[in-house]
């Protein structure tokens, strides 16, 4: 069998460097043909993916989710195995992967595999969720810090945001029903864990949609909440609710997004569950 791996070493701290030697061996005493790519230093292009029977991902969040989107672009019909070496790897914690890397390792040799559904946003593959507003663009804005500190990286750019003043209106469209929000933060989930955070979180393939209220400290209090303790699916006093595998939402202009750890500018667009499959080892 042919394996492409694909591999960020810069994700988690430069994790991926630490055990580099140890997946390309084991790698290549479970392959006949191994081959390399890292992401981010060469063109997407530049690679017949289907050419291969097995490809490996390691890396964060935000390299699985490039990755699964080029694979579903090219219409891949192989086996994807993925290595999670990234700062809060929710993706890998949803799916439950071992964190461990010689566990996942383990699973990947062992061809432990199932079928995984992928929704999209705006035709974007939408692995496990979206955010607009305060503290949504965390993973993509505190590289730097994530590099020293890891998961607290996201902690010390998010107290700099916790008490924006910022807004956005929305309006959110489910079934027909169009509401209107003025909010500090939208939150689009799917997730046992975001920026490695517990939250609740049920397999029910659809999404929860949680929109901060315009008060209570601008939604602190709401934020603090859901890290610390989750969020109830109901309507709050710091919060509204809503749950649908398929929805519309509607922005006054277009927006920094945050989509599975990476930035994605979105105004208007669509959200819908299990659109895609994937055979995830």
């Amino acid at each position: 069998m042919k394996c492409l791996y694909v591999y960020n070493n810069l994700s988690g701290g430069n994790k991926e460097r630490k055990y580099h030697n140890l997946i390309v061996k084991i790698l290549k005493e479970k392959y006949e043909v191994l081959d390399f790519f890292r992401v981010f230093e060469n063109s997407f292009d530049s690679v017949d993916y289907n050419y291969y029977d097995v490809i490996v991902i390691s890396g964060g969040d935000g390299s699985i989710a490039l990755m699964l989107e080029r694979l579903i672009s090219v219409n891949y019909q192989g086996i994807i195995g993925y290595l999670p070496l990234g700062t809060a790897n929710d993706f890998a914690r949803k799916n439950n992967i071992s964190c461990k890397i010689k566990k996942a390792l383990n699973r990947i040799t062992n061809n432990q595999k199932r079928m995984v559904n992928i929704g999209t946003i705006s035709n974007y593959p939408l692995l496990y969720a979206a955010a607009l507003g305060k503290v949504a663009g965390v993973s993509f804005k505190s590289k730097k810090t994530k590099k020293i500190f890891l998961k607290f990286g996201y902690v010390l750019k998010g107290l700099k945001e916790l008490f924006s003043k910022k807004t956005y209106e929305l309006s959110l469209e489910i079934d027909g029903i169009k509401y209107n929000y003025k909010t500090p933060l939208c939150l689009i989930l799917d997730t046992k864990t975001l920026g490695g955070f517990k939250v609740n979180y049920k397999e029910v393939k659809a999404y929860d949609i949680i929109i901060l209220k315009d008060k209570y400290l601008h939604g602190a209090l709401a934020l603090i909440k859901i890290f610390l303790f989750g969020y109830n699916k109901n309507n709050s006093k710091l919060y509204y609710y809503h749950h649908s595998s398929s929805f519309k939402i509607f922005n006054d202009e277009i927006s920094s997004w945050c989509v599975d750890g990476e930035e994605r500018l979105l105004k208007d667009f669509e959200v819908k569950a299990n659109q895609n499959k994937v055979n995830l080892l």
